[in-house]
């Protein structure tokens, strides 16, 4: 297998036999979520963090389930128009198998009757979630300067147009370029 091959962000790259369940977030997924989050960023958000977001009407939290086990998730925040996309990340060994698309199709599903369009803020060093993002669908409509004041970092406001969701086609590869 060639690198080219490795960094592809195909859903077909890696198939699990095993149906993927989703369904709303419930506490007994707290440990896993934070293990996936803690594994995926940076700079995690922290229990406090996702109990706070999720005691908030607005908001709520998809799960991905594959045999029992939570294999990925996505926080959002119902806004009038757009859902906006405050953390979504896969665990590792579940990464390229497509998950993490089918995760947020099932999201833009959802909402697609109410809601336009799903944002989401990704970091400028996050490269992996701005191309993952684009394969699914997402383009970048601006760039928020300084976002995250702490690091003096920019971040790339990425949007995902509901309608678009029916014509994405997981078995076309896109690539970023």
């Amino acid at each position: 297998m060639n690198n080219h091959e490795l960094l592809s962000f195909d859903p077909s790259y890696r198939r699990s036999s095993s149906p993927t369940i989703f369904r709303d977030f419930s506490p007994k997924d707290i440990d896993a979520v934070l293990a996936i989050e803690s594994d995926s960023f940076e700079f995690p958000w922290s229990g406090k963090d996702f109990k706070f977001c999720l005691s908030l009407d607005r908001c709520g939290c998809l799960v991905a389930e594959r045999e029992g086990d939570v294999v990925g998730y996505a926080v959002y925040e119902r806004r009038d128009r757009t859902i906006r996309l405050l953390s979504c990340a896969v665990l590792d060994t579940e990464r390229r198998s497509g998950v993490g698309s089918a995760l947020l199709r099932e999201l833009a599903e959802r909402f697609g009757t109410s809601r336009s369009e799903i944002v989401g803020v990704v970091r400028e060093r996050n490269v992996v979630a701005q191309v993952f993002l684009r394969s699914v669908g997402f383009r970048a409509k601006w760039i928020n300067r300084k976002y995250y004041s702490s690091a003096d970092e920019d971040a790339y406001r990425m949007t995902w147009s509901i309608a678009d969701v029916e014509s994405y086609d997981p078995a076309v590869v896109r690539r970023a370029g």
